[in-house]
């Protein structure tokens, strides 16, 4: 696995003894904490480069697709000398609509907005289970927790944890499916080109005329 890939740490080693679970259930909290601010790290870094991407291709298609509907204006201004070839629409258009397959291909434009949902879901969580850790502990009266106390406290550990979790895998199933999708739609593009492109070399070109097979001949 690449370093900049998104991974957990290890899991802490706790050492649980009767009348001190306040350390190991520290440990476990700034586990869980570390866990969730490296997600949250790792997603506002990776979208910066999308959101560049982003930027740039949007606003490539939109002067290419207003140089196309205004070449007919320049030309006028310019005159027939100066003037462009109207080809050039064509051209400008092609160039617009492979910037635009290229951007949902690698997911720029789709990717900067999930990375940015994704890293507030995080970020909501996290404050949230701040506040909840700050609530059980002010029960503790600023003694080591009770074994019932220490246990739930546990248990909102476990659930933040998951939690957390549960919105990069929802986030990982998302581009997944997003992915896929495209590689469908490429896929069948691709289908349909190559047959319009048969198709219209079988209007054009003549079919061979096989010869009539021979009765006599042996089998």
């Amino acid at each position: 696995m690449k370093v900049n890939d998104l991974k957990s740490t290890d899991f802490p080693t706790l050492q649980w003894e009767a009348g001190k679970l306040a350390e190991p259930l520290d440990q476990l909290c700034a586990y869980a904490k570390s866990q969730a601010q490296q997600s949250i790290d790792w997603y506002f870094r990776k979208r910066q480069f999308r959101r560049y991407c982003c930027r740039f291709f949007r606003l490539s298609v939109i002067l290419l697709t207003a140089f196309a509907g205004l070449l007919s204006a320049i030309n006028e201004i310019l005159g027939k000398e100066h003037a462009l070839h109207s080809l050039w629409a064509a051209v400008a258009l092609g160039i617009a609509a492979t910037l635009l397959l290229l951007d949902r291909f690698y997911g720029f434009t789709s990717g900067w907005i999930r990375f940015l949902l994704t890293a507030r879901q995080l970020i909501d969580a996290l404050e949230a289970f701040h506040f909840e850790v700050e609530r059980q502990k002010l029960n503790w009266g600023g003694l080591e927790p009770n074994p019932e106390q220490a246990a739930t406290l546990l248990e909102q550990i476990r659930q933040f944890h998951e939690k957390a979790l549960g919105i990069v895998n929802d986030e990982t199933k998302a581009w997944a499916a997003e992915f896929t999708d495209v590689l469908q739609q490429i896929d069948n593009q691709v289908k349909t080109d190559r047959s319009n492109q048969l198709a219209g070399a079988g209007g054009q070109t003549e079919q061979p005329t096989l010869p009539a097979p021979d009765s006599n001949q042996a089998r």
